[in-house]
């Protein structure tokens, strides 16, 4: 990746919000934690607006390294920002909580996702189901199953699954 940017400012190839969501991924998954961050510093400092890929990226890292308050700083960032999130970033946010074993905060999400218009789908709950069921959590599960399925059914009804 080091060698792909250095190519790129040589040759002064400009950024897009694509390079630096597939540089801050990488970084990430390879727990380069600090490149990660100085990467997503110098996307905002040149102006380019993170968007729903840029923050999956860095809570799935942080998940990932169980940094719970890297996670609530991403938050307090979208609290500030006007991204628009999904689906798909509120089930990355709930599989890093539920990985770090944060329950509270991984069921928060649900309620996060109701504010923002956003209506959890199968993956949310079976995410939420695995952590639960991997922490030997069994009234969470069936609770959360019984759940997931009324709104599965209602969701297959109005035609949205």
């Amino acid at each position: 990746m080091s060698a792909v940017m250095e190519y790129m400012q040589k040759y002064q190839y400009s950024w897009t919000s694509v390079t630096y969501n597939v540089l801050i991924d990488a970084f990430g998954r390879a727990g380069d934690l600090k490149q990660m961050e100085h990467l997503f510093r110098l996307m905002q400092s040149e102006r380019i607006k993170p968007n729903c890929v840029t923050l999956c990226s860095l809570v799935r890292a942080y998940g990932q390294a169980g940094k719970a308050d890297k996670i609530k700083g991403v938050l307090r960032f979208i609290d500030n920002s006007d991204v628009m999130l999904d689906t798909v970033f509120f089930n990355c946010l709930v599989d890093a909580f539920g990985r770090m074993e944060c329950f509270a905060e991984m069921k928060d999400v649900l309620e996060m996702m109701k504010q923002k218009g956003c209506k959890p789908d199968k993956i949310t709950y079976r995410t939420m189901v695995k952590a639960y069921s991997i922490s030997g959590m069994k009234s969470h599960v069936k609770e959360l199953q019984g759940l997931s399925e009324s709104g599965w059914k209602s969701s297959i009804e109005d035609g949205e699954v």
